[in-house]
Formats: structure tokens, sequence, C-alpha cells
């Protein structure tokens, strides 16, 4: 017979893994993740966080979103922070009222 009139009648259940972590504290931890994130300019905590509050948590779905996440936080290592090369860039002198460099 085909696979599926076999599984729907099958008394056997193909059971996938389930993270038992309740979906409202994934939500909640996923938008503090997302909070922390756009606080520190961290690219990776986006897809990292949306695939942490996937409604369910059944096998590995959650696995594309971080795989974005490493993505990410490789392109963000290898880029020189925005403090860093605004510190590194000299700065022009700005002259006082009584002609006094600052």
């Amino acid at each position: 017979g085909s696979l599926i009139v076999r599984s729907f009648f099958s008394s056997v259940s193909f059971l996938m893994p389930l993270f038992p972590v309740p979906f409202l504290v994934r939500i909640a931890t996923g938008g503090a993740l997302l909070f922390w994130g756009a606080r520190t300019n961290r690219a990776w905590t986006v897809p990292v966080a949306c695939g942490w509050a996937l409604p369910a948590l059944y096998g590995l779905g959650f696995l594309p979103f971080w795989v974005a996440g490493l993505q990410l936080l490789r392109r963000d290592s290898s880029e020189p922070r925005a403090e860093a090369v605004a510190a590194s860039e000299p700065r022009a002198a700005t002259v006082g009222p009584l002609g006094v460099e600052r």
C-alpha cells in the first residue's frame, strides 16, 4: 500500500522530538534576545530569536534560523565595528572663541 494509507491507519506514531519549553517562555526570551541584540547592534540575534520563538519547536525547525545567525555573526566579526572606525579616523580641530584649539 501507499505510505499515506499505511501512516494514516497505523497504530504506530512517528513522533518528532519536541523541545518542552513553553511557548510564552520562548516568546519572552526571544524578545529579550532581540532587544539586547538591537541595543548592542548584533544582527545575528534576529534570526536566532525568530527560530527560538517558533510556535512549535518540533524536530530541527529552528536550525535554518540559527544557521542564518551564524552567517550574520561571521559577517559581523569580519567587518570593523563603527565605533572602532570612528575612533581611528582623525578628528578635525575645532577653534574656540579665543582662537584656542580644542
